[in-house]
């Protein structure tokens, strides 16, 4: 079974998989998709989208 990822639609072949808002992402396609910044730690979302904490709150 191929897992493919939430953000790019392409698969998953590493080793490890991230959930997200119960969906499966590459590590770097977890994004703020307002400004672009890498989501490592913490991130908010809002429609299914996901925020750092700036634009979430602006």
């Amino acid at each position: 079974m191929i897992i493919c990822c939430a953000g790019c639609d392409k698969p998953i072949l590493d080793k490890f998989l991230l959930t997200v808002l119960d969906r499966t992402w590459h590590a770097e396609c977890v994004r703020c998709v307002d400004c672009g910044c890498s989501l490592t730690d913490k991130c908010f979302s809002r429609e299914g989208k996901l925020f750092c904490r700036s634009d979430f709150f602006r």
